[in-house]
């Protein structure tokens, strides 16, 4: 059995049109302004075709019941929950364990599907570092009921293909970050005026050693939910360099000037890979230069 190609999006539509605009050019079409940092040019881009892949989070039929678990089921029920995660902050001071599960489930999501992320487990796969890696994110974390059912996942993971090796390793890696993610500091900075947020084809910038040192005292994630707020997890509230903000763990705080020109200006701009995505529409970009 052939799957039919399907454009899968890295970065989910749902997500984009948060910081996008409908354009009577193309139809009422909803699009983003962004900027392309290889060739230095502005430009809206129609999300329904932007930052996707055909057929990226499929399965090979022949190795799995469900090819299109990744995207429709895994990747599908978190697009479907994301628009509520704002709803049920807005107006609060602080947020429930539910709640921080929730972003900690979305944020993990964001990261893990990403190419940047599919593209370091592939270089695993290829230095022959896989099952090491596979030991690391599933030992002695509640993935696996038992160490019988963890080596008898590896065993098929070791007779998959290239794609089908990423894909799984992608999930399992998924379900490690979202554990780290639901027992770090988390804290929710929230748009006082005048700060709309940007975001890029990379959502959640991580600081740390490395995507395979996430525990460690000078991990940080940040991770525009929409152009209005920004999700900050974190081991250490002294991790964050800027000085008029102190982290609190789950209290919703609100945006410093320092912060948004730390985040915007510094790390938008470092940690993307091409695309910066800006909430502003390029025409009133353009009118404002």
């Amino acid at each position: 059995m052939k799957l039919k190609t399907q454009y899968q999006h890295v970065v989910p539509q749902v997500y984009l049109k948060q910081f996008g605009f409908q354009k009577k050019e193309y139809g009422g079409k909803w699009c983003v302004s962004t900027f392309n940092s290889k060739t230095k040019i502005w430009q809206d881009r129609v999300i329904k075709r932007f930052l996707g892949v055909n057929n990226l989070y499929d399965f090979t039929p022949s190795s799995s019941s469900m090819p299109r678990m990744l995207e429709e089921d895994l990747h599908g029920g978190v697009e479907n929950r994301l628009l509520s995660i704002p709803k049920y902050l807005d107006g609060r001071s602080n947020f429930t364990r539910d709640m921080k599960l929730d972003i900690a489930e979305t944020m993990s999501n964001f990261l893990c599907r990403s190419v940047r992320t599919l593209n370091w487990i592939q270089k695993l796969v290829e230095k022959g570092k896989y099952e090491e890696f596979f030991h690391i994110i599933t030992d002695d974390n509640g993935i696996f009921e038992s160490d019988d059912e963890r080596l008898e996942v590896l065993q098929v993971i070791r007779s998959l293909g290239m794609k089908d090796k990423v894909n799984n390793l992608m999930l399992l890696y998924m379900l490690h970050v979202k554990i780290i993610l639901s027992n770090a500091h988390m804290t929710v900075y929230f748009n006082t005026g005048g700060f709309d947020l940007f975001t890029s084809d990379n959502p959640v910038t991580v600081l740390a050693p490395g995507l395979g040192v996430l525990i460690d005292p000078e991990m940080q994630m940040f991770f525009p939910l929409n152009k209005d707020l920004l999700i900050h997890s974190y081991w250490s509230s002294d991790s964050l360099v800027v000085n008029d903000v102190t982290p609190k763990p789950d209290m919703m705080l609100p945006m410093t000037d320092h912060l948004y020109e730390y985040f915007n200006g510094e790390l938008i701009t470092q940690y993307h890979d091409e695309f910066i995505i800006s909430p502003i529409e390029k025409a009133l970009l353009d009118e404002e230069e």
